[in-house]
């Protein structure tokens, strides 16, 4: 057992990134070589090889299709570094900050769940879809009420009290939508 265990908030894998990498490498890894292994094997580069090698060596460095092909590099190399760099959001949010020696962490799905639930309670509500990204609840209400102002305000209370339940370490604003059903 470790005396230094993970973070149950650790940001995800980039895991994109690192596929399209490791393809991009294996499949220019492979044609090379296979066409070194040829030269090796022959004494000859192979068709496909030499007539590679004769379009290659006869660009120009200043010329358009270079230009071009170091550009769509250049951006496919920035987007790269981008996303490795940019943190992902963590899929557990640290809850119960300050009560409970450790940490606890629950994950966005399950505190949308139990702010559905929290929600489904209120009288006059027949459909509740929740939703956390980022640092922003939304919380969509339907309702077949026609006076819907009293049932906002208490859909707004049941969310922040359920929010106030789990103090989360990060500041969650919620957004409630409130729709009426026919």
């Amino acid at each position: 057992m470790s005396t230094h265990p993970q973070a149950l908030t650790r940001r995800p894998a980039r895991r994109v990134p690192a596929i399209i990498l490791a393809f991009m490498a294996i499949t220019v890894g492979g044609l090379l070589v296979w066409t070194i292994g040829a030269r090796l094997l022959d004494g000859t580069w192979s068709g496909v090889g030499a007539s590679a090698a004769h379009r290659i060596g006869g660009l120009r460095l200043d010329g358009m299709p270079v230009r071009i092909i170091v550009g769509i590099l250049a951006i496919i190399g920035l987007a790269f570094l981008i996303s490795a760099l940019v943190p992902g959001a963590a899929r557990h949010l640290a809850i119960l900050a300050g009560e409970t020696p450790g940490q606890t962490a629950m994950s966005r799905r399950d505190i949308a769940r139990r702010v559905e639930r929290q929600v489904e309670q209120v009288d006059g509500v027949s459909a509740v879809r929740a939703r956390l990204s980022g640092h922003v609840l939304s919380v969509q209400v339907r309702t077949p009420v026609d006076e819907s102002e009293p049932i906002l305000r208490q859909v707004r209370t049941a969310v922040q009290e359920t929010i106030a339940e789990l103090t989360p370490v990060i500041h969650i604003r919620s957004r409630v939508h409130l729709s009426r059903t026919r």
